[in-house]
């Protein structure tokens, strides 16, 4: 399957329109659970670094609440629009940085972080085992010893069922997932938003995901010196996914 470029780089502008009118308060309420848990986790002030960050919707918060946060996140267009949104919420950027890399080519210079964050899916666009392994040394070695992990692993039911479309005036979404084999699954999005000229603009995307087994991916974590604290995973039901933290060993 051809790609096209970093997974959200042609929706990245209306990413957080997309899931806040797809999914609504569940979306708000998963996001205040996420932001409560860290703070049960290492309450500030702490050092948080996050994966997979996006367009900032945990990052940014927490720089609001009093952490020092540094967001990795390989696709450029989605670090723009979090630029954008840190600039119009008056975010202090001195306690906000930002890096444009993958999980596993992420290194932290010689810095530490009390708490590393992985969630909503990140795990799922690692594609191989190198890939995997690579990115959980790399979040080993950006911890201090004993600083945890929060991560959150999709479960099969995740991949299975169709995600809600959307059709409301000036906005349209459709999204496929479609599995092509090894647990790879193929991951087709199109927006539909209507301009200020009143003009239709589609932008559309194609990328891979895929699914890892929860004691699969577990193990390797425990092969990279990570140690299983507890499972969140009831805490937030309903998600399709299972939360987990874990401890970098000493």
């Amino acid at each position: 399957m051809p790609l096209d470029g970093a997974p959200h780089a042609q929706t990245a502008r209306w990413y957080d329109r997309a899931y806040e009118v797809t999914y609504g308060a569940i979306y708000t309420q998963l996001t205040n659970q996420t932001l409560e848990l860290i703070r049960e986790i290492h309450p500030p002030p702490a050092s948080v670094v996050d994966f997979g960050a996006g367009t900032g919707r945990l990052a940014l918060p927490l720089v609001q609440q009093g952490y020092d946060v540094t967001a990795v996140e390989p696709c450029r267009e989605m670090l723009a629009v979090l630029d954008d949104k840190a600039r119009d919420q008056g975010v202090d950027r001195k306690r906000l940085s930002t890096c444009p890399v993958s999980m596993q080519a992420y290194h932290a210079g010689g810095r530490t972080f009390d708490v590393a964050i992985c969630v909503f899916t990140v795990v799922a666009y690692l594609l191989d085992e190198d890939a995997l392994t690579g990115a959980f040394r790399s979040i080993h070695g950006a911890l201090k010893p004993g600083g945890c992990l929060l991560i959150d692993v999709p479960r099969r039911v995740l991949y299975q069922q169709p995600v809600p479309s959307l059709d409301e005036h000036g906005f349209r979404r459709r999204v496929e997932l479609k599995p092509v084999g090894d647990d790879l699954y193929a991951y087709a999005e199109e927006l539909q938003v209507l301009d200020a000229a009143g003009q239709v603009q589609t932008y559309s995307e194609r990328f891979l995901t895929r699914y890892w087994e929860l004691d699969s991916l577990s193990q390797h974590l425990e092969n990279v010196g990570f140690v299983l604290e507890r499972d969140e995973s009831n805490r937030f039901g309903g998600t399709g996914a299972a939360y987990l933290v874990f401890r970098a060993g000493e």
